[in-house]
């Protein structure tokens, strides 16, 4: 009953021109307003109490759940129901959807009709405001416009992170080697003969291993064998201490000695 009395109204209003509602404490605007919905009432329309000044007409008609079952009515088709600017002004209440307000109020009833559909079908819908059309021939400046899907936001990407650089790895040093330490002193071996030193050493060969300056025994103390005992202290890095000799007899009686290197 109460939505009839609501579309009763706007006939109303659109058939009696302009309402002055914008100010309720002017008493012409409120008798004028008491007029209109007494015409309402003789139509068959809600009772709706006047009799206290401070209720507008606007009070009534912006309730939101009074609004929204108007809105309601044909939710599958998407275009919208017709709106002028003044019966909006009266559903809403006088209420901005958008920010900044638009030209024309109409267009607030217009997208919050598109909100209701989507309601209604459990969809987000929103007028696009690029589809529009009038609704009468007789200039009486009603229009509806087109609900579409409202656009699903872009997500919000996760920013890349900067890759982690590689620590930088020092060189790793190479070993210091471990000196090797010189061999311990030690006596030559084999004891040799003179004879067995010259197969071993060719005696154009024998200064390469003790010049005539590094050996001290000469005359009757020097012997060939001299040579190869000093060979083998030079091999191992020492020299021989010709103070320091041993001797003895082979199988055949010959002498055979050896050295101490150090």
């Amino acid at each position: 009953m109460a939505l009839l009395a609501w579309g009763m109204l706007l006939f109303v209003v659109r058939a009696s021109g302009e309402l002055c509602s914008d100010d309720p404490s002017d008493m012409s605007c409120l008798q004028e307003n008491k007029m209109l919905l007494s015409k309402m009432q003789k139509l068959g329309g809600a009772r709706i109490d006047v009799e206290d000044e401070k209720t507008s007409m606007e009070d009534l008609m912006a309730d939101e759940t009074n609004v929204e079952e108007y809105m309601a009515k044909d939710s599958a088709s998407p275009w919208t129901m017709c709106f002028g600017n003044l019966d909006c002004k009266i559903l809403l209440g006088g209420r901005e959807l958008f920010k900044p307000p638009r030209e024309n109020y109409r267009d607030n009833c217009i997208q919050k009709n598109c909100e209701i559909k989507g309601k209604e079908s459990g969809k987000e819908l929103q007028w696009d405001v690029n589809q529009w059309k009038p609704c009468d021939k007789f200039f009486i400046g009603r229009f509806q416009g087109k609900c579409v899907p409202k656009p699903t936001p872009a997500p919000t990407l996760a920013p890349t992170p900067e890759p982690t650089p590689e620590p930088t790895t020092s060189p790793t040093p190479s070993p210091t080697p471990v000196p090797t330490p010189p061999p311990a002193p030690f006596w030559t071996k084999p004891r040799i003969t003179n004879a067995d030193c010259e197969k071993e050493i060719p005696k154009k060969n024998a200064k390469n291993y003790l010049s005539d300056s590094q050996m001290r025994r000469r005359g009757k103390d020097y012997n060939y064998r001299d040579f190869c005992i000093q060979a083998q202290c030079v091999a191992k890095g020492k020299n021989w201490n010709q103070e320091k000799w041993g001797c003895g007899d082979d199988e055949n009686g010959n002498a055979e000695c050896d050295g101490y290197c150090e």
